[in-house]
Order: structure tokens, then sequence, then C-alpha cells
């Protein structure tokens, strides 16, 4: 408004887009403050939280760009982390790797191993090239989520090794991947004659796809329960009519 008058305001505004797996299906979205990864972890955070998915969450994925994956505050930094080498050394086609991956695990658990497998690390223990801290206005702005909430730390890695379930000790491996957490023993142990397979996808193409319906219903209506209202509907649309009649259909 200026002088009495209206008019029209352009406002830019960075969206992200929350979609679940398996079956890729629409969760909501949000606006961070900014596009600091602590900023989009939170907002990511507040989403869930409250939520069902509070309970039944099990993995976070992201595309590999710097913001997410980036050695300064990404929103996931350092997949060189023993949860993640652990799922991977279960889904290696090796089985003397997946021996080892299911030992620690059950060590972990606090099980009796099933096998005896050297526990070896090579070369020494390099300090990770990154080692920012997080900034005191961060800190004071993002108290603690709640006391359930583990720092998820940065490990030492080791930039010589031969094999990647070698660049972190194996014995700095303290916590079961969330994704596994509901495993048996007996699951865990099948694991050494059949490699892990999760149902979610490698990639984030499904994102991409609702990138989009968060762009066309930005340009459409301002606020987020307008976005999300007009997200949903399309959604619901799409599935209710999946094609449209068009001229070639019609032959005379």
């Amino acid at each position: 408004e200026l002088n009495g008058k209206y008019y029209t305001s352009t406002i830019l505004e960075d969206h992200y887009v929350i979609t679940g797996e398996p079956g890729d299906f629409y969760l909501d979205h949000f606006s961070p403050e900014s596009g600091k990864g602590i900023d989009i972890a939170h907002g990511i955070y507040k989403k869930v939280c409250g939520t069902e998915l509070e309970n039944r969450l099990s993995l976070v994925k992201a595309d590999g760009t710097n913001v997410n994956t980036g050695h300064r505050n990404g929103s996931i930094s350092y997949f060189a982390h023993g949860e993640n080498i652990l799922i991977a050394m279960l889904a290696d086609e090796e089985e003397e790797v997946r021996v080892r991956a299911v030992n620690k695990l059950l060590n972990i658990k606090g099980l009796n191993e099933i096998f005896t497998c050297e526990d070896s690390f090579e070369g020494g223990v390099v300090e990770s090239e990154s080692e920012d801290e997080p900034a005191e206005d961060d800190e004071t702005k993002y108290p603690p989520m709640n006391k359930g909430v583990r720092t998820f730390l940065k490990p030492k890695i080791n930039f010589n090794a031969s094999s990647y379930h070698t660049m972190t000790p194996i014995s700095q491996w303290e916590i079961i991947p969330p994704i596994l957490n509901a495993m048996s023993e007996a699951e865990i142990k099948n694991l050494i004659y059949n490699p892990l397979e999760l149902r979610h996808d490698c990639h984030s193409q499904n994102v991409e796809r609702h990138i989009k319906l968060v762009t066309e219903a930005s340009l459409a209506v301002v606020g987020h329960d307008r976005r999300d209202g007009l997200i949903r509907n399309k959604i619901r649309s799409r599935k209710l009519m999946k094609t449209f009649v068009s001229k070639s259909n019609f032959k005379f």
C-alpha cells in the first residue's frame, strides 16, 4: 500500500519440499529463515515433530548439493559416518565385508558375534579437513531440540584408506543406523548370506517433480496454507483423472 493505493509486489522465497518413500508421496513444504544448512535441518525437524513420522521416520535423504552435504554446516554432512558405512557394508557383494558389519551390529546390540574377524584399520587417523564448529549465534538461536536427539558428530577420516570401510575406525561406530534399528537378531544374521536391500531409491527424482508443483503453487497463491492446499488438490485431481482426452483420441 502506498498513498492509499494498492500495488502488486514480488516476494522471493526459497521453498523446500518434503516427500515420503516408498510410494513417492507429498508430505509438506517450508521456507527456511535462510539457506544455511542448520536452518534447513531445523525446518525439516519442525515439520516432522508432533506428527506420526516422529516415531516412524527411519532415514532422511537429500540430493548432493553443497547446502546439504557441504563440509561447512551442511544439513546432512559427512556421508563417511560409521552408520552410513555400516549400511553400505551390509549391501556389499563380498561376504567378508558383510560379516564384519554384522559382527559390529550384534556387538552394538550387546549380542554375541557369529564369526571372528580381525578388526583392522589401515593407515593413521587424519583429522577431517574441516573441523568448523557451529557459530555461537546458531547455538543461541537453536537450543537443543529435545534430550533424546543426539549430536551427529563429524568422524575422523583416513583419506589414505584403500577401501571405504576402512575410512574410519570400526571401533568408533557405536550407534545402530536408525533404518536397521527394528531388525531382529535373526534378520541381522541373515544379511551375511543375503545382502541388504532397501526399499528406498538411491536418487531424489521424485523430489524434483514435487518442486515443480511447489513452484507453480507459489506463482498462483500466497501463504503456506494456500500453497499447500493447491498442491494437494492438484495431486488428488491427477490421481482421479490421470489422462485428458485430446483431439488425437478422435478419428474421423
